[in-house]
């Protein structure tokens, strides 16, 4: 008898363990029916278990500054720009930015995000989808609509607030507070020729699995997609967060194209915005219409591929204040994942069929292993029943 109840607790063990989502799934792609690339997107979820204190950054002097200046552009245009430094090293870009590879990594990402079966992590660099730009927002020559696609990663202090957030994989906090000098910066390409966006010429370009075309999200293939857009964020202290967005243009003298980018202005949660002029003067020339690159609502500070009638704090704030979903302290990947957790707990969703790929890790996919694993389960248990009616 005993046996037999300690094989139907490994049934339901077993069974139990299946139908959990896993946050930690590195794509939405099924990985081995695919033709491999040289690597393939690892999630960097080795989260530090504590923060360093009294850490010194290399941002530390431009910070002091802004601190004591908080509305001035030209400082925070200045700290903006020793921030992104310290992600864009050679030694990163040459590594195309894979920090889920490394045994002790100082960057991390967003777990969750694999979840969404339809604009979730795609297997060669983990890229998500982002909103369509319309014909010509990015440039007059843009007779089309586009696909913009992005990834975005946390410094250690980041790394350690999201392992906190997420430490219960089943049931995550629904709320953060990242300590100061977090940093999250987030890369955006856009799947666009250079006939059609000319500043685009020699833009760092990434291979990724995406939509076959900007309308038809249930099928994916291999494409080539251009870095158009840099965005970062720095918790200065212990309310407040500095938005900066770069911009790629090939006429910045650098020669790297990674550092070929414009800070296009910056923006506080407290209500400071800044857009750089030298910024605007350079798309008003791409534009030809006295108003070049468009802005966000107001005026506000906006990138881009972004949405023209919101702004970076304006889509932030949706997790930056309290609500029904808690307070994710300005985090977007947070609320993206938790978003895309929750609806696969609640919804039996149909997982869109993409090209040579299905919901990585998911439940709904019933994976060969999985049935031999329930099989095996079901014979131990038959085994069990003929041993104790004997």
């Amino acid at each position: 008898m005993r046996l037999f109840l300690v094989l139907i607790i490994c049934f339901f063990v077993s069974f139990w363990s299946h139908c959990q989502k896993n946050i930690y799934a590195n794509t939405v792609d099924k990985i081995d029916l695919i033709p491999s690339p040289t690597k393939k997107f690892v999630l960097s979820r080795n989260y530090p278990k504590g923060i360093i204190m009294g850490e010194k950054f290399d941002w530390d002097i431009e910070k002091g500054e802004f601190v004591q200046k908080p509305n001035n552009g030209i400082l925070g245009k200045a700290l903006a720009e020793k921030v992104l430094k310290s992600f864009l090293t050679n030694e990163n870009i040459k590594n195309e930015f894979r920090f889920g590879e490394e045994s002790d990594p100082l960057w991390f990402h967003a777990p969750a995000m694999a979840l969404d079966p339809q604009n979730g992590r795609e297997f060669i660099h983990g890229l998500t989808r982002e909103r369509s730009s319309e014909k010509k927002e990015l440039h007059p020559n843009q007779k089309y609509k586009v696909q913009n696609w992005a990834i975005g990663f946390y410094n250690s202090r980041g790394g350690y607030e999201i392992g906190r957030v997420w430490k219960n994989q089943n049931v995550p906090l629904n709320n953060a507070n990242f300590p100061p000098n977090t940093v999250s910066v987030k890369l955006l390409f856009t799947n666009v020729t250079t006939s059609a966006v000319p500043y685009l010429k020699n833009a760092p370009r990434w291979d990724a699995h995406i939509h076959k075309s900007v309308n038809k999200y249930n099928e994916r293939k291999k494409n080539s997609l251009r870095l158009i857009q840099v965005d970062l964020a720095l918790k200065y202290d212990a309310k407040h967060w500095l938005f900066s967005t770069f911009v790629y243009h090939d006429s910045i003298d650098a020669q790297n194209p990674w550092h070929r980018l414009i800070c296009a202005g910056v923006a506080t949660n407290a209500g400071f915005n800044w857009i750089n002029p030298d910024y605007t003067t350079l798309f008003k020339k791409e534009f030809n219409d006295g108003k070049g690159m468009h802005l966000g609502s107001g005026g506000q500070l906006n990138g881009p591929v972004d949405n023209p009638c919101s702004s970076c704090i304006g889509c932030h704030s949706k997790a930056g204040y309290p609500n029904d979903k808690g307070n994710l302290d300005y985090s977007l990947q947070l609320e993206y994942g938790m978003e895309a957790f929750k609806d696969s707990k609640v919804k039996k969703e149909k997982i869109p069929k993409c090209e040579h790929s299905f919901a990585y890790n998911n439940t709904e996919t019933w994976t060969i292993w999985t049935l031999i694993a329930l099989s095996s389960c079901f014979s131990c248990i038959l085994v069990g029943l003929k041993i104790h009616r004997k």
